[in-house]
């Protein structure tokens, strides 16, 4: 199964990673917050499939059909 947030939980998800996403710092600590927020998202909302790494290649996933379509 590939990693995915449940489709009523996706606002909140792009949410939460957005105000984690400082995308000034270096590329190391910059990825290495993100990991730490989707560990606390997949945390709080019981999301057991998959690991932080996985949550971080979501948004960027997400985010980028975002600008796509935007």
């Amino acid at each position: 199964m590939s990693f995915h947030i449940p489709r009523r939980l996706r606002p909140a998800f792009m949410a939460h990673m957005d105000a984690n996403n400082h995308d000034e710092a270096p590329d190391g600590a910059w990825f290495a917050m993100l990991e730490t927020a989707g560990a606390e998202f997949m945390l709080k909302h019981r999301i057991y499939w998959g690991d932080c790494n996985d949550a971080v290649h979501y948004y960027i996933k997400l985010k980028n059909a975002e600008q796509e379509d935007g």
